[in-house]
């Protein structure tokens, strides 16, 4: 009976040996896959160009509108106001997100901005601008923003 009980603790050892190494084998995939599709992601994102400020202190200045059309330029930073309370004056923001960059036949790129308001409100935004003159809006970027 020793010799049975110790065969049984044997394979049942074996057994959780094999199950603890499927279980870290996985592990270690699981983060590799999640890894290489962090790396293979395109770039949301281009740092802010100068040419494209025009506000003191080298803050760029959004000019807001309902225009669905509308569109940035070298000289002007437009954005199409999609949801959020138009702002009374200039406020000062800070962009919270970027994304759907990637640039249409024509070359404009219609990227979806969050700005977040110091009253803690967002402003979401679709960002119509040609992407070999005008930079992406950058999270973590300051901006002045107001009514076009």
């Amino acid at each position: 009976m020793t010799q049975r009980s110790s065969r049984n603790d044997s394979r049942r050892q074996l057994r959780r040996r094999l199950a603890l190494t499927w279980m870290l084998g996985a592990l270690v995939a699981s983060v590799l896959i999640a890894g290489l599709v962090l790396l293979a992601r395109p770039q949301t994102h281009v740092a802010p160009s100068a040419g494209a400020s025009a506000a003191p202190a080298g803050l760029r200045v959004v000019q807001l509108t309902t225009a669905p059309d509308a569109a940035s330029s070298d000289t002007q930073t437009i954005a199409v106001l999609l949801a959020g309370a138009m702002p009374r004056g200039t406020v000062k923001a800070t962009v919270t997100s970027d994304e759907n960059c990637a640039p249409d036949a024509q070359g404009y790129s219609h990227c979806s901005n969050d700005l977040r308001l110091p009253d803690g409100s967002v402003l979401h935004l679709r960002h119509n601008h040609p992407m070999a003159t005008v930079a992406c809006l950058a999270p973590g970027e300051k901006v002045l923003v107001r009514r076009a």
